[in-house]
């Protein structure tokens, strides 16, 4: 009976064994690219092809931690251009990021052109608990791949940063695929956009986003006025008056006047 209950005990320490390497090899910091059938990866350890060229080392702020790293990795827009050779498309009109727990994150070329996103592929400074994320007070893995928009000058201060571990970049050659852009008019289209990037992570439209936070057609009549519904999506917690699973939105000034103008166009659905 000893023996039978340590040969169960090694076959399950084998087995634990097992899945942890699986987990760390999930996890080794490579970020597909895919366009149609075609895929790329992209890691800190693979170069070749051109890309050990646009390798890069950049010294920046973490916008939600505060901390100074130090980002290696590849500016996002030199990067497309190259795979395009690779991925054998001809015209791109926005790419779509995914990331390990399933948010989705879309793009358009002005995003990209605008924004000057940098895909880190390793951050020297962390701590073995990933990087800090002061208003949710958690930490996060950043692995396999961190998004971070940085100045139009590319100098050392970020403007926003994107979901943690991005597993796969899609190159779209259809923007009306998204079927929140689909439906939604011209007038509103910048912020729809916004809060496809920066709300569908938790909120969902038109089955498209999370499920961990209510649909967001019904959260927003709470603020009648524009300008106190601008600073509960600012400064959640601060607003609520009790912390709330929600992070302050990162973007520009413009964005969020984009973002709210779209959350209005859309409450007249109810």
């Amino acid at each position: 009976m000893q023996i039978n209950f340590f040969l169960i005990l090694s076959l399950v320490l084998i087995s634990c064994n097992a899945f942890s390497q699986r987990e760390a090899e999930s996890l080794d910091n490579t970020v597909v690219f895919l366009y149609k059938k075609n895929t790329y990866s992209v890691s800190k350890n693979k170069q070749a092809d051109g890309l050990s060229e646009l390798w890069s080392q950049i010294t920046a702020k973490d916008p939600n931690s505060g901390d100074e790293l130090i980002y290696k990795g590849y500016y996002l827009q030199p990067l497309v251009k190259l795979l395009k050779k690779q991925l054998h498309y001809k015209k791109i009109e926005a790419i779509q990021i995914k990331s390990l727990d399933g948010y989705v994150v879309r793009l358009t070329l002005k995003d990209i052109a605008l924004k000057t996103p940098f895909l880190a592929l390793d951050i020297l400074g962390v701590s073995d608990k990933g990087l800090y994320n002061r208003s949710l007070k958690t930490f996060f893995d950043w692995r396999p791949g961190y998004l971070i928009f940085l100045d139009k000058d590319k100098n050392a201060k970020t403007k926003s940063s994107s979901p943690y571990q991005i597993t796969e970049i899609e190159i779209k050659t259809d923007l009306e695929t998204n079927p929140i852009l689909a439906a939604t008019k011209e007038p509103y289209l910048e912020g729809a956009r916004v809060f496809i990037r920066a709300c569908t992570k938790c909120h969902s439209y038109l089955g498209f986003g999370g499920t961990k936070a209510p649909l967001i057609k019904f959260l927003t009549p709470r603020w009648e006025d524009n300008l106190k519904l601008m600073e509960f999506i600012k400064n959640p917690q601060e607003t609520i008056g009790r912390n709330i699973a929600m992070s302050g939105f990162q973007g520009s000034k413009d964005e969020l006047n984009h973002l709210v103008h779209f959350l209005r166009s859309i409450e007249v659905e109810q």
